[in-house]
């Protein structure tokens, strides 16, 4: 609407984009990131593993890695993701500021 009937209401494009930060509110964690944490922290585990005090004491760097990445799932499964009415309104702002500009 702003784009075809009022591309110069700077007011409206400010509503627009406080509008959009408030929908665009979400925390940006992959899974396939949290992933490659766990296969990382397999594999640290796997080759500094203590023989000599049994196979659940680690050194404190691994444990200080397990509890990052149990603070990283978490926040991915705490937090909401990015919605599609969050991508459309910040693909029409993107429009918005395109239109604005090649005027």
């Amino acid at each position: 609407y702003l784009i075809e009937y009022h591309s110069d209401d700077a007011s409206s494009i400010n509503v627009a984009l406080k509008l959009y930060s408030l929908s665009s509110m979400y925390y940006g964690i992959f899974e396939q990131y949290i992933n490659r944490l766990s296969n990382n922290l397999n594999v640290i585990k796997y080759l500094y593993k203590n023989k000599l005090c049994g196979t659940q004491q680690h050194l404190r760097f691994i444990v200080v890695r397990r509890i990052a990445i149990q603070i990283e799932l978490f926040a991915l499964n705490n937090f909401r993701t990015l919605t599609q009415i969050d991508q459309q309104v910040i693909f029409k702002l993107f429009e918005l500021s395109i239109h604005r500009y090649s005027e």
